[in-house]
């Protein structure tokens, strides 16, 4: 079973549909978590349907934020998905590929201290009532440290706690990646 999770700033245009039908057939992706989609609710069902077809189950956090900031889609060939949680900022759901079994959040937390302090309560108060795996994967919109940030910018030491208090609250690991060390740029 193959997951992924991508910020993909708006997937509106043709060319970004297609590099992401792309990204799907060639890494044979059975579950994807697509955040700051940038896609209007009477658009959605369209161009839902153009990226994953009928084959695909889809789920959207728009009832819960006006700009439906979170898909969440899953091949039903091979994965079966069951809700649990939705919110502005997260969506959360057992998944079950028949031979393992495990909860599933996709994050977009808010760009904002104050605005992920919601956030990380919802994820504390989910963790109480987790009794399988949990993997979190998305764009929590702050980093855990100092060299996952490439920027001259001041860094937000303050949120930054916030987030490993977080971790630590709910007995998170940071998994490690693979690939670019920094795969964002704002050009």
């Amino acid at each position: 079973m193959k997951l992924a999770s991508w910020n993909i700033r708006g997937v509106n245009h043709p060319s970004k549909q297609q590099e992401l039908r792309h990204f799907l057939l060639k890494h044979r992706v059975d579950v994807m978590g697509l955040v700051e989609i940038r896609v209007k609710t009477h658009n959605a069902g369209m161009i839902g349907a153009k990226l994953f077809g009928h084959n695909w189950g889809l789920v959207n956090n728009y009832q819960y934020h006006p700009n439906g900031r979170i898909w969440l889609a899953w091949n039903k060939a091979s994965i079966k998905f069951e809700v649990l949680h939705l919110s502005a900022q997260l969506i959360t759901g057992v998944v079950n590929s028949g031979f393992c079994t495990f909860w599933l959040s996709i994050v977009y937390g808010f760009n904002t201290r104050v605005g992920r302090q919601e956030l990380w309560a919802e994820l504390a108060s989910l963790s109480a009532t987790c009794s399988l795996p949990w993997l979190l994967m998305g764009d929590f919109n702050i980093v855990l440290h100092d060299d996952e940030k490439k920027s001259t910018a001041m860094f937000d030491h303050g949120s930054m706690r916030d987030f490993g208090d977080c971790c630590q609250n709910i007995q998170l690991i940071d998994l490690p990646h693979q690939g670019m060390h920094y795969t964002w740029s704002n050009k």
